[in-house]
């Protein structure tokens, strides 16, 4: 076996061959990677063949996105529907929620949304995760989806009782 050794001249020609001189594809990148605003390739799903839990992905599944924002309508309604039946004389019962509606004045109905939509948001980004190893993020944002739904027929049950 021989060993041959490349004078500093021959590197040289050899690197010029393998890189274009004019051409630096770090300098070319603007401040926003095109992939950043959804064009190019993307991971969909993990790339092994088996898909894996506690895993993140670049682009959600459509569905996952639907339920985020129905969770944020819902709680959009949920906080309207709840200022009009203390208009109308119904009684808070969750402390919390009592708290927020004394103190924030009119504030209360963008910070049930804001932080709504932030746990949606962390919902979604941690969809593939497992809580305690038994249940999926998958179905708490689903989950939480049927339970706003149930407590908006609730409260249009309220409100029709109260206007009667």
């Amino acid at each position: 076996m021989s060993v041959v050794v490349a004078s500093d001249d021959s590197s040289r020609q050899l690197n010029s061959l393998w890189q274009h001189p004019y051409y630096d594809r770090r300098k070319s990148m603007g401040v926003v990677n095109r992939r950043h605003l959804g064009v190019g390739g993307r991971r969909l799903s993990e790339n092994r063949s088996i898909t894996a839990s506690n895993t993140y992905v670049d682009i959600y599944e459509r569905s996952l996105v639907v339920k985020a924002l129905l969770l944020v309508l819902l709680s959009a309604m949920d906080a309207t529907f709840t200022q009009i039946l203390l208009a109308a004389g119904a009684q808070e019962l969750n402390g919390v929620v009592d708290y927020m509606l004394g103190s924030t004045g009119g504030m209360f109905i963008p910070i049930k949304v804001g932080v709504t939509g932030l746990a949606s948001i962390f919902l979604v980004v941690h969809h593939n995760f497992i809580i305690f190893r038994v249940v999926p993020v998958r179905k708490v944002l689903r989950a939480m989806v049927l339970v706003y739904t149930s407590l908006i027929i609730y409260e249009f049950y309220l409100l029709a009782f109260l206007v009667s």
